[in-house]
């Protein structure tokens, strides 16, 4: 019984760790903290790749999960710039053939971050409606199966 106490309140201390330390970013520092019930969902270095008008982008961030119970990111729009917007993964076959294909979800595990990233987990940004210009701003909507919405801005970004 006396483990089982040690175990809960180890838990709890971690939690309110990741959450004060979660909540130390600005906004402008390149953190977009969203405090939902549980903890803070915290996204950093939101980017996109600028592309062409018809073309094809990505983005990509930081996801901290400061909550103590595991979340999903589960869809995304980018409604300024396309209706047509997706969870993507990169991946690599025995041959060594690299590929691309959609996911339903990615998890983000209770305390955990996972990293959005070229060659791993990203946000693809198909049939742009406009050209996406170094030093232009990007908001996209981010669907989490516990959080909700999250509005996160990414900076344009060389490729």
């Amino acid at each position: 019984m006396q483990a089982r106490a040690v175990a809960i309140l180890t838990s709890l201390a971690v939690a309110i760790l990741v959450a004060a330390c979660g909540t130390g970013g600005s906004a402008s520092a390149g953190a977009s903290p969203t405090t939902v019930a549980g903890g803070p969902l915290v996204t950093r270095d939101a980017w996109v790749r600028a592309a062409a008008a018809g073309g094809t982008s990505a983005a990509y961030m930081t996801i901290t999960n400061g909550r103590v119970a595991p979340d999903a990111l589960v869809g995304v729009s980018a409604p300024d710039v396309t209706d047509s917007a997706g969870l993507h993964e990169t991946s690599s076959d025995s041959s060594g053939m690299t590929g691309m294909k959609p996911v339903d979800s990615i998890a983000i595990p209770a305390g955990g971050t996972v990293a959005l990233e070229p060659g791993g987990y990203h946000i693809m940004l198909m049939d742009l409606k406009q050209e996406l210009k170094v030093g232009d701003r990007v908001t996209l909507v981010l669907s989490f199966e516990q959080a909700g919405v999250v509005n996160v801005t990414a900076e344009v970004r060389a490729n």
